[in-house]
């Protein structure tokens, strides 16, 4: 693993000022409320330096994410360099030889009066996650402040991951929130606040961490800045000015359902930069109309991950809370009503393809474009499971052009989840009664779903030009993990696993020879599918294919036929 640079020559700095300066390092957590203090921290950041504390700005005006970019090792992929342009090592080297400059020099010019530095990145908690990590923390910051000291607000892990959700989504995130929960577990570092605690303990001290509850009660006045302005310099609360629109980052349950059909449709990591754009007009107008709190899970799902971390809170108490009861009380807000595809989601989904059309044109071709609408439709229908699409009364006005286009997508639903197909051509039927086509195929697709369609069995085979997944980079085998288990749950599996290993493949030569393929086949997964064309969908939405692993599909239906009796 590779280390940050040495940091630059500070006794330029320490020269310049004639002493050694002090730092307040506030780390979050994420969703703690830390794009509210930065905002008061650069909004008021005149009145601070008049009292000595100045917001470091070279590392980004109010998310100061420049400095734990700078610290992660140089092995490990992370946005804030993509989405910079910076993906080769020699790149990453050469911008964090600018910043160091860039950050040597701002601390140089800080008259005399400043004694103390004020840093804020949540990604401290967020992208620091090894030992190593953190010593390149310890190493970029301690040659400059002679005090470093480290602020940190907690929140219960269960409605923390839950709140997260929107900003994964937001970050083109394409996990269920089913699948995006089972991230909180105490295994992992990112909620296992005694561990992550331990790490920075063990670099900067126990006396150097200033530990606080996320939780209104405990809050100085019950107000989140007051409490955080008194951590910093109790005379300047109340002096400070808090009369600022903060974002709200979290969507409703609605706008969630809407984010993730639009990142399927167009995934951040496989779109062109044209279907990105589609993408952020989408996302723009669903942060308009959604903003509220999200998703929760069941109450029992809720009491069930409480419990998983007790263990390790009770420790995070012992040490930092000595005087507190439990840290985080007991889940008791039940989730929201699920969503049901009414008037209000049906105008948000037609505003959504409409923009999905306009700004579509000379991008995307007829075939891309109705598989993108119909992504987002199938999508949105999986996240209304049980809603009924045929409500009497509805209010809202919809074109003939839309009823063509759910007529498309029926069709194309058809082939994987005759349910939602229907769902979609009653809406059809009920927009414009004379719309061709629409009536058959209702029929047919009703007298499939009434019949049943006898499945035949597929296999799935990936297809590896390089190492073995074990060799992957953790953060990229975690990635395609993840994207896999929620892929595998859209599958019907002809087989108990969802995924088979080929161990120590082999070829034969004519003749006898034997020797090692070039390209093998190492794993596979056995479906049961009513076509090779929607076992051939589904390959096409397989996660691998996002990372560089080539697959391919197989009937075994002929393989059936022709096997003798037994």
């Amino acid at each position: 693993m590779a280390r940050v640079s040495q940091a630059g020559d500070s006794a330029a700095v320490r020269v310049c000022r004639g002493e050694r300066l002090r730092a307040i390092v506030h780390i979050g957590t994420e969703k703690t409320g830390t794009t509210s203090i930065q905002k008061l921290l650069y909004v008021n950041r005149r009145k601070f330096r008049g009292a000595g504390y100045h917001f470091i700005q070279s590392a980004g005006k109010q998310n100061n994410r420049a400095l734990p970019a700078y610290c992660i090792n140089d092995d490990k992929f992370d946005d804030f360099y993509r989405h910079q342009g910076i993906l080769t090592l020699e790149q990453r080297q050469e911008y964090k030889a600018g910043f160091l400059r860039e950050f040597e020099a701002e601390l140089a010019s800080l008259p005399r009066g400043v004694h103390t530095v004020l840093i804020s990145s949540e990604h401290f908690h967020s992208r620091i996650r090894t030992e190593e990590e953190m010593d390149n923390v310890h190493a970029l910051l301690s040659p400059y402040f002679e005090d470093i000291r480290i602020l940190c607000y907690l929140r219960e892990q269960v409605t923390t991951c839950a709140s997260y959700y929107s900003t994964h989504l937001k970050s083109g995130g394409m996990e269920s929130f089913d699948v995006f929960m089972q991230r909180c577990a105490p295994g992992n570092y990112y909620f296992n606040y005694h561990t992550m605690l331990a790490n920075w303990e063990r670099c900067f001290g126990r006396d150097a961490l200033e530990v606080a509850l996320f939780d209104k009660q405990h809050f100085l006045n019950g107000d989140l800045l007051d409490d955080f302005t008194a951590r910093i310099d109790p005379s300047l609360v109340g002096k400070v000015n808090k009369n600022f629109q903060s974002e709200n980052e979290s969507l409703t349950p609605a706008g969630q359902a809407f984010a993730l059909a639009v990142n399927r449709a167009f995934p951040i990591r496989t779109a062109s930069v044209e279907e990105g754009a589609i993408r952020d007009k989408c996302r723009k107008l669903i942060n308009q109309r959604s903003r509220g709190k999200g998703q929760l899970p069941s109450l029992e799902s809720q009491h069930e991950l409480f419990d998983a971390f007790r263990e390790s809170n009770e420790l995070l108490r012992e040490k930092f809370f000595p005087d507190e009861g439990p840290l985080f009380r007991e889940p008791s807000k039940p989730p929201p009503a699920p969503l049901e595809l009414d008037d209000t989601l049906i105008e948000m989904l037609m505003a959504v393809l409409k923009i999905v059309k306009k700004e579509g044109r000379g991008v995307l071709d007829a075939r891309q474009y109705s598989e993108a609408c119909g992504r987002i439709i199938a999508s949105l229908i999986e996240s209304t499971a049980g809603s009924d699409a045929d409500t009497p009364g509805r209010s809202i006005t919809l074109s003939e052009a839309d009823a063509r286009l759910l007529r498309r997508a029926a069709v194309k639903l058809g082939h994987r989840d005759l349910p939602a197909a229907i769902k979609l051509l009653r809406m059809a039927h009920e927009i414009d009664p004379s719309l061709s086509g629409v009536g058959v195929k209702l029929e047919e697709f009703q007298r499939r779903l009434d019949e049943g369609v006898e499945k035949s069995r597929y296999m799935i085979a990936y297809f590896f030009d390089g190492p073995d997944l074990e060799s992957w980079e953790e953060e990229r085998r975690d990635a395609l993990v993840s994207r896999l288990q929620e892929w595998v749950h859209t599958l019907e599996l002809a087989e108990g696993s969802p995924m088979q290993a080929l161990r120590e493949p082999c070829r034969f030569e004519p003749g006898g020879a034997q020797t090692s393929p070039g390209t093998t086949a190492r794993s596979y997964t056995m479906i049961l599918a009513a076509s090779l064309e929607e076992a051939r969908e589904a390959a096409q939405r397989c996660p691998f294919l996002d990372f560089g692993v080539a697959v391919e599909v197989y009937s075994l239906n002929a393989l059936a036929r022709q096997a003798p009796a037994q």
